[in-house]
């Protein structure tokens, strides 16, 4: 005789669990937590989040951007029509995929020899974990790759002459609000709490050269301080410079074959501004919870469909610069 219950597989279940899982998730992810990702309507983020893709069917969200006029117009009372400026469009694509992982228990024995109660909770915070840090993973990778705007630390100008010492410094933050202002389009800083400052983030190692290295640092602090206290977007920096907020963490490469000798450590370090990159879900979160070998044994799965990509228009990074430096290998 077979038995039929509602347990773990129940749908009230699934849903409710799903729910809580996508907020421990985010609030564990670094740039869901400091506030760099989020929707147009919302306001302007560092990372795009957009939703298309759960209502339509598709595996890709096209984002379009269309170039200011450049054109010097017409004068006086000479003919305008058919003299018309065209108006430029240029777009990148985001491609999502599923991610899925789960853990699963031993058995009924199991659990009881290990004596915690709290052993299934422990699964569900040790899979929130993972999808926050494969989030924060994917959207570093994407945003360090193939970078098409670029500073190094000290006179190098390749990776290959990088050379030791050539550490993070406050005015490389300065040379890439310089080159913000310059680009084309301008690279704009992130509103935030009535201020603005574009983003930077840094691998621990050039955090700590900076903080040694430079004299100025202490005021540097002092002023993050001040201003952090009413402004999301500082909350968590190490401090500010020249209206860049600096953060550290743990997503940002490293490296240990840099120099003419090929083995100098160094670190693929970041400036972003608004719109650097997007995110894409058709499914923010698939969640199931299954017992196996007749309800012995225990597991529970999540996933989700979605993609990243960094914002490339006309084959030029939108609001990225990448800064090649040299770090104390700690």
């Amino acid at each position: 005789m077979s038995d039929t219950s509602f347990g773990t597989n129940d749908s009230s279940t699934l849903k409710l669990w799903a729910r809580k899982w996508w907020i421990a998730a985010k609030e564990k992810s670094f740039y869901y937590t400091n506030g760099f990702v989020g929707s147009e309507d919302e306001g302007r983020y560092v990372i795009i989040e957009k939703g298309e893709l759960k209502k339509e069917k598709g595996d890709r969200i096209r984002v379009h951007q269309y170039q200011q006029l450049s054109g010097a117009g017409i004068s006086g009372e000479n003919t305008l029509e058919g003299q018309e400026e065209p108006i430029s469009q240029y777009y990148f694509d985001v491609t999502i995929d599923q991610i899925r992982n789960a853990v699963r228990l031993g058995g009924s024995l199991s659990e009881q020899r290990h004596g915690d109660d709290g052993l299934r909770a422990y699964m569900k915070e040790a899979l929130d974990t993972w999808m926050a840090d494969y989030i924060d993973d994917q959207i570093t990778t994407g945003l360090v790759a193939s970078p098409t705007k670029a500073l190094y630390g000290g006179d190098a100008t390749s990776t290959a002459n990088i050379e030791a010492g050539d550490y993070m410094t406050l005015d490389l933050w300065s040379k890439c609000v310089t080159k913000a202002a310059k680009a084309t389009p301008l690279i704009e800083p992130v509103p935030k709490g009535g201020d603005r400052a574009f983003v930077g983030l840094m691998a621990h190692d050039c955090a700590f050269d900076l903080t040694e290295q430079s004299p100025r640092w202490e005021q540097v602090q002092k002023d993050a301080q001040v201003r952090g206290n009413g402004n999301p977007i500082f909350k968590n920096a190490l401090g500010t410079w020249k209206g860049v907020a600096m953060f550290a963490h743990n997503t940002i490469p490293l490296a240990t074959t840099w120099g003419s000798g090929g083995n100098l450590p160094g670190a693929t370090n970041l400036f972003l501004g608004v719109g650097a990159g997007a995110i894409a879900y058709a499914k923010r979160q698939k969640w199931n919870e299954k017992t196996f070998d007749y309800g012995d044994k225990f597991g529970l799965a999540v996933g989700s469909i979605h993609g990243f990509s960094k914002a490339k228009f006309n084959s030029n990074d939108h609001a990225t610069i990448a800064l090649y430096t040299y770090r104390t290998n700690n």
